[in-house]
């Protein structure tokens, strides 16, 4: 039985990132997955910045714990990628929180959620 119908690829993020600046996605409830084994796709445009992607996570949806290494760093314009990952924490909500780090350019980037 897929228990993940409704949700197989989610839009997380879309949006320029300013100088020095993060930005984080939307709570995403990862309980009806049918593991915590996801992947994160994602596509850098527009700036001359850099980028660096990570994952939050929870257990309540209120306590939140950063994993323990960025799941892709220094991405730049052209860049694109799908990480594997897999919650170390058995987690049932995550963010994705995205920090451009050049600190002298945006970056725009599109990161999306598939499930399984």
């Amino acid at each position: 039985m897929d228990k993940n119908i409704d949700m197989p690829v989610k839009q997380l993020f879309e949006d320029e990132i300013i100088e020095n600046g993060d930005a984080e996605s939307a709570v995403i409830d990862l309980q009806q997955t049918l593991e915590n084994i996801y992947s994160i796709q994602y596509v850098c445009s527009g700036g001359a910045g850099t980028a660096d992607i990570e994952v939050t996570e929870s257990i309540n949806n209120s306590d939140w714990e950063l994993n323990a290494a960025k799941v892709a760093t220094g991405l730049t314009t052209g860049d694109t990628g799908i990480i594997k990952y897999t919650s170390g924490l058995g987690a049932a909500f995550i963010k994705v929180i995205i920090t451009e780090t050049v600190g002298t350019d945006p970056i725009t980037l599109n990161v999306w959620l598939c499930t399984r």
